[in-house]
């Protein structure tokens, strides 16, 4: 009986697991209309895009964001200087150039948290996240901005 028992728990253990894949969600704190558009278009891109990322903070910084490591840090959340994104893209604050901004910006600091090792730190040092960024550009390019503009939450931007 304890072994049925246990083999239940097991499967419901790797159920749950499977079951988040599909649409992970990104705490955003505090949540914008451009920055949840911007989650949109990464998730359209990548449905599993945020597995590793825990959260996202909105918050004056002198960079346009970053993600750090050590005592007390956490590198699996990403820092986002929104204010700074909008006002140089066009100083809309939920306008559709502030969201494509914003995914941009998400996506380079996405690339440091899936750079992160336990033992070494971010590996690669800005290679990995230039590297998403490019990545990101080049689908937008390739068909993805045709996808995105078909989005409802990108539709309900100005």
């Amino acid at each position: 009986m304890i072994a049925k028992f246990s083999s239940t728990l097991r499967f419901a253990d790797i159920f749950f697991k499977y079951a988040q894949v599909g649409s992970p969600a990104v705490k955003i704190q505090p949540g914008r209309p451009e920055t949840n558009t911007a989650v949109d278009i990464l998730k359209l891109w990548n449905p599993n895009y945020f597995m590793d990322v825990e959260e996202i903070v909105l918050g004056p910084e002198s960079n346009y964001g970053h993600v750090e490591s050590g005592p007390g840090k956490n590198p699996a959340v990403i820092h986002v200087n929104i204010d700074r994104v909008v006002n140089e893209a066009g100083g809309q604050q939920s306008g559709k150039a502030a969201a494509l901004a914003c995914a941009k910006v998400i996506a380079h600091e996405k690339g440091h948290v899936s750079s992160f090792d336990e033992k070494q730190g971010f590996v690669g040092g800005e290679g990995p996240a230039e590297q998403e960024e490019r990545s990101f550009e080049s689908w937008l390019q390739s068909g993805g901005m045709q996808k995105v503009e078909n989005l409802p939450s990108y539709k309900a931007l100005k």
